[in-house]
């Protein structure tokens, strides 16, 4: 569904007003909803308005931190994580494979070095509670595409 709506101009444009945005949204959602579960059809009909107070106000603005708000970034190793839990983790990924364990493709391969650098990526991944991403390059070859979505990660350009 988040997919179907940020591939939509109209819902994925957040620079525009709540009420503008909660228009064209009350008139999209319905189709894109149907698109998804054709048997459905009339019995899930999403109901938008625009938020108490907002409704001149950008949607963007909602989701930006306040000016006044501590925004706290730790930049660490995969060792030096072990045992903690954060809100978010972005894990790096080497450039290239020429790094001991730290190329993203390593981390797929369990027979490497008897499986330590996937529990590298283990440690790593299973740190955040509610957002993990991996900072790698696209990959091309159809086998690397299959394990990274088979880990449930999506590739995004």
């Amino acid at each position: 569904m988040l997919d179907r709506c940020v591939a939509d101009p109209a819902v994925a444009n957040l620079e525009q007003t709540w009420s503008k945005w909660a228009a064209l949204a009350k008139g999209k959602l319905p189709g894109i909803v149907h698109s998804l579960l054709p048997s459905c059809d009339g019995a899930i009909v999403p109901s938008f308005s625009a938020p108490r107070g907002m409704t001149t106000e950008l949607v963007s603005a909602s989701f930006a931190p306040p000016a006044d708000a501590k925004i706290k970034l730790k930049c660490s190793t995969i060792h030096k994580v072990k045992g903690q839990t954060v809100d978010a983790v972005l894990v790096v990924s080497s450039p290239d494979r020429k790094s001991k364990g730290g190329h993203w493709s390593q981390w797929l391969d369990q027979s490497l070095e008897d499986g330590e650098y996937a529990r590298f990526a283990y440690v790593a991944s299973s740190r955040p509670r509610f957002l993990l991403a991996w900072a790698v390059r696209t990959p091309t070859k159809k086998a690397d595409i299959e394990g990274v979505n088979g880990l449930g990660l999506s590739l995004m350009p």
